[in-house]
């Protein structure tokens, strides 16, 4: 495919991954920056090169070239059409988009069957299953959070183990690191599910972020949203060698990101129920916080990649660095309906979905992206003559 160049590197050597892959997959020795989730709504987005994968509205894995500002659909399958679930490129509603490492394509399914394949989508291959024996054992397990860094894959994983009762399995959240070189299984951590949830936040190589939030409260009026708000914790690991450290807990708000270039960022609610935030703080070594910015009237951030996050003050939105501590000086060109918490920071600019319907009901399939490439104000007033 033109928009995607595979190059090959040296002759492979056969290299069994998990007792049955047919084909060697080499590893770098290091990843070159940190990971994170590719997103948990209708999409997600792989930045790669100067490009993304996503998923398009026909459940297709497609390639976005922003120098050639065009798509392609990964699959080369003679006359196919790519609306079917016989496209090759076909990706289940709720599967996740496959992360890109060492140059390919990693496939990981609800199930936690993970496959491999070249980054153009050729050459497919079943590696292993996770938790295999397991579940031929009675456990049912469900991948909700995924990334992955080099040779490691980390994983959260809904448990049900009906070993013990036929009836009524040990409902569980579990994290596990996979190290997809030879097939080794490590546990990190474990929650009942009524003891709140795990979500990943950053990896690289054998170091992992990861937080636990408290169970979240029911809320019907304004004041049972507020109350909610208050009551929400939300603990931050650092996990290496064999070891979980408890970095920082954080009480009425949200994590924005963490990892060991940049530490850790959080903000604190405004307080009206809507879960907007009103300052941001950096957690500083000795334990203490500073606080970055602070807008009264309240603010959202959308997705972030680690070093940029995307933030939404009433009608303006705008680029914060988190590695600089200020703002990219590049604006946001928002010309349509949407949420900004939909957006994700991709090469160039940012993906979101396109507006919602005006009943506000969805049809389950995924949503359409808008790719919108940064505005610099400072050209644009030199390119104009104002």
């Amino acid at each position: 495919m033109k928009n995607i160049k595979i190059v090959l590197g040296i002759a492979l050597m056969i290299l069994v991954v998990a007792g049955c892959s047919k084909k060697e997959w080499t590893f770098e020795e290091d990843a070159e920056e940190w990971t994170t989730p590719t997103g948990r709504r209708n999409y997600e987005v792989v930045p790669y090169e100067n490009g993304f994968y996503y998923v398009n509205s026909q459940e297709c894995l497609t390639y976005y070239d922003i120098d050639a500002d065009s798509s392609v659909v990964l699959c080369e399958k003679n006359g196919c059409l790519h609306g079917s679930s016989e496209c090759f490129a076909h990706i289940d509603m709720g599967e996740h988009v496959p992360y890109v490492s060492n140059h390919r394509l990693y496939f990981v399914s609800f199930d936690g069957t993970v496959e491999i394949a070249e980054r153009d989508n050729t050459e497919k291959e079943m590696v292993f299953r996770i938790l295999e024996k397991e579940q031929e054992q009675g456990m049912v397990l469900v991948v909700s959070d995924l990334i992955l860094s080099n040779r490691y894959l980390y994983i959260v994983a809904k448990v049900s183990d009906y070993k013990e009762s036929e009836d009524y399995g040990i409902q569980t959240e579990q994290i596990y690191q996979i190290d997809l070189k030879d097939g080794k299984e490590t546990h990190l951590a474990t929650i009942e599910s009524n003891e709140g949830r795990f979500s990943l936040v950053s990896a690289k190589d054998g170091v992992l972020y990861y937080e636990w939030q408290s169970p979240w409260t029911e809320a019907n009026t304004i004041e049972e949203q507020r109350q909610a708000e208050r009551e929400m914790t939300k603990k931050i690991y650092r996990y290496e060698n064999g070891q979980a450290e408890l970095l920082r807990t954080i009480e009425n708000g949200f994590l924005v990101t963490a990892n060991d270039d940049i530490g850790i960022y959080y903000t604190e609610f405004l307080g009206n129920g809507d879960m907007q935030s009103k300052d941001m703080y950096h957690a500083e070594a000795d334990g203490s916080a500073t606080k970055i910015f602070s807008f009264p009237e309240g603010f959202s951030f959308g997705d972030k990649d680690g070093k940029i996050m995307l933030i939404s003050v009433g009608n303006k939105h705008m680029l914060y660095d988190l590695a600089k501590r200020e703002e990219s000086g590049q604006d946001i060109d928002w010309d349509f309906d949407t949420q900004m918490i939909g957006a994700y920071p991709v090469p160039g600019g940012f993906l979101a979905p396109k507006e919602e319907r005006e009943d506000g009901i969805g049809d389950g399939k995924r949503e359409e992206l808008v790719y919108k490439k940064y505005q610099d104000p400072v050209r644009e007033e030199k390119s104009t003559g104002k």
